[in-house]
């Protein structure tokens, strides 16, 4: 089957390997092909990676930790007991 190298242009015969055809000629355009997927992947999902989890506030610790030292707890001993219940 002669398929249309997407890198280079140029034709070639292509085999049939693990179910799929090339979609380059050679080692070299698989390279190239390879490096612009990659490039086109990270320019896409630049922005998504950062700031994905949530910033907490360290005021919030100070004011549970003061709570659970008011009650004569440790600040896991409160976290445990108290803010499972949604307190």
């Amino acid at each position: 089957m002669v398929i249309k190298c997407i890198v280079c242009g140029k034709e070639f015969d292509a085999v049939k390997s693990f179910g799929k055809f090339p979609i380059t000629c050679g080692d070299e355009c698989f390279k190239e092909n390879r490096r612009r997927k990659r490039i086109e992947y990270y320019a896409k999902n630049k922005n998504t990676n950062k700031n994905t989890k949530k910033k907490t506030n360290h005021n919030d610790f100070v004011e549970i930790n003061d709570k659970a030292h008011a009650l004569g707890m440790s600040y896991g001993q409160y976290v445990g007991l108290y803010m499972n219940r949604g307190e």
